[in-house]
């Protein structure tokens, strides 16, 4: 599965590409560059949040709250 997610995003990512870096905007390419500036910054942002949300997850586990993955002793390795 995530296999093919990765693949099929990274052809979504071709298709984009070719849309915001136009040859009018050349040379700086001033549109380009900030799509990848803020598609880095949500990624930033959104491991971020996934960081927090497994940490509580984990500590919520270690005070024998909620099983993670219906296996006991499973941890998020963060």
């Amino acid at each position: 599965m995530c296999s093919a997610i990765l693949v099929g995003f990274g052809g979504i990512g071709g298709i984009i590409g070719g849309t915001v870096f136009r040859d009018q905007d050349a040379p700086s390419y001033g549109p380009g560059i900030m799509t990848c500036l803020i598609a880095n910054g949500l990624v930033i942002i959104i491991t971020c949040l996934l960081s927090f949300k497994f940490h509580r997850a984990n500590k919520r586990a270690d005070a024998g709250g909620k099983i993670i993955e219906g296996q006991p002793g499973f941890r998020y390795t963060l």
